[in-house]
């Protein structure tokens, strides 16, 4: 078996174990399991590239002399195509929804409030992030009210709308999208208890979750966060995973391209 189809292999079944990976290692399971297959394939499609000299006829040669050099390129074309109408589709839908909240919302400092009694707290818009509460959120005690709002702010400052849109590139499951959101939260909380005690952030976010008991993934996300909050989950976050992703880089172009240039693999 050729370096390039032992690579290709190799993509998939990192892509494939990603459903093994429990929750509190989320962070590498992304790193590994999504972000080098999309390496791999990308510095194998493009060595191809380069040895073909971007021409037709370049690229017409190493496809005979490489099968999977087609293969590798529509697998390209198909990536371009859905990640760009995935992202289009939730930007188009995000832009109308932070049209309609900010056009029934009346602007209180840095917030906009909707005229609801329903405990509505959220961010609308990618570059310019803005925090949208409810009048339900004003009608909390002072102390609810705050953490509610600095909640939200803090979403805001780090762009997380952004980062959810920008997530779309590792062609995440639904899993992955709904465990990233967790995810986020979880870091917020962990900046929450820099302010907040463990107990004031666990009652005021059961509040919530009360107001949307049929929310997608919202049982799952509240115990997670539950259970953080409690002590009985702790999230890795080791720099080890950066490490591993920086090393598997220049390995991986180094296989690719000797092997290639070697004439291994067609072998």
């Amino acid at each position: 078996m050729s370096v390039g189809i032992t690579l290709i292999v190799l993509a998939i079944l990192l892509r494939a174990a990603g459903r093994f990976v429990p929750f509190y290692a989320f962070k590498e399971r992304i790193l590994v399991t999504r972000v080098v297959p999309l390496i791999i394939f990308f510095i194998l499609l493009g060595v191809h590239l380069v040895h073909s000299h971007f021409t037709l006829t370049g690229i017409y040669v190493m496809v005979q002399m490489f099968p999977e050099f087609l293969l590798l390129m529509l697998l390209g074309v198909a990536y371009v195509l859905y990640v760009s109408y995935r992202m289009v589709k939730i930007y188009t839908l995000s832009r109308r929804l932070e049209r309609e909240a900010l056009s029934n919302a009346r602007r209180v400092g840095d917030v906009y409030v909707l005229p609801f009694k329903e405990l509505v707290a959220l961010n609308v818009g990618f570059f310019r992030p803005r925090v949208v509460i409810s009048e339900g959120v004003l009608s909390l005690p002072e102390q609810e009210r705050e953490l509610v709002m600095e909640h939200e702010r803090f979403h805001a400052r780090m762009k997380d709308n952004l980062r959810l849109l920008l997530f779309e590139l590792l062609l995440p499951t639904e899993k992955d999208r709904e465990d990233y959101r967790t995810y986020l939260e979880i870091r917020n909380d962990s900046h929450m208890l820099n302010r907040y005690t463990p107990r004031d952030l666990a009652y005021t976010l059961v509040k919530f979750s009360m107001a949307y008991p049929g929310g997608t993934g919202m049982a799952t996300s509240l115990r997670r966060r539950i259970e953080f909050l409690s002590g009985e989950m702790r999230i890795f976050n080791l720099k080890g995973s950066e490490i591993l992703v920086m090393v598997l880089v220049p390995l991986i172009w180094y296989l690719a391209y000797t092997s290639c240039y070697m004439d291994l693999c067609i072998k």
